[in-house]
């Protein structure tokens, strides 16, 4: 009963958490979330994949593990928009933090590919995720030095309480590295 009541709490703070990012704005223009209870719902359909997700590594996953963070990313309503690479990362990386990065159109996809703008199709933005971890994410957090540094940097004493897994310490660095790019931009415009 009490992993119900973990589960429960942790879909209840993902959802205020994005509520809380700007995830959903008011009016007529912007992204929008859905009901809570179509999230809850929608997360819920996939606790099975989540929970045999959770103890598998990026290096160890199978065809059938990619099939189910498969399933996760296609079953998962959270945005009421026709985009969900944005919003489903998120929630995945909250829920499978050693496998998800969370991606962004500010500083993930134009940092990786120089724009933020992709098809509304969930297929094709399955297949964007899954080429931006096994691409980018992936190869990182297996190198050698890296995965000492983020280490370092994860430990609670630390001071960077934002590095909560390698992935999210690699999500950290690419958001320092766009926000360099935009400085650099700012200060040398032509």
């Amino acid at each position: 009963m009490s992993g119900e009541i973990a589960d429960a709490e942790q879909t209840e703070l993902i959802y205020a958490a994005l509520t809380s990012w700007g995830m959903h704005r008011m009016g007529p223009g912007g992204s929008k979330m859905r009901s809570f209870e179509e999230f809850k719902d929608s997360v819920t359909f996939v606790r099975n994949d989540i929970e045999n997700l959770r103890e598998v590594s990026p290096r160890g996953l199978t065809s059938s593990n990619w099939s189910a963070l498969e399933r996760v990313f296609k079953e998962i309503r959270v945005m009421a928009s026709g985009t969900t690479i944005v919003g489903n990362s998120k929630v995945m990386a909250h829920l499978l933090p050693n496998l998800v990065a969370p991606i962004d159109r500010e500083y993930t996809l134009k940092y990786l590919f120089g724009h933020g703008m992709f098809p509304n199709d969930l297929n094709r933005e399955w297949n964007l995720m899954r080429k931006i971890h096994e691409e980018f994410y992936f190869p990182i957090a297996d190198a050698h030095d890296f995965q000492e540094e983020a280490r370092r940097w994860m430990n609670p004493r630390s001071g960077y309480s934002w590095d909560t897994s390698i992935l999210k310490t690699i999500d950290n660095v690419v958001i320092g590295a766009r926000r360099r790019q935009l400085t650099r931009k700012t200060a040398n415009p032509g």
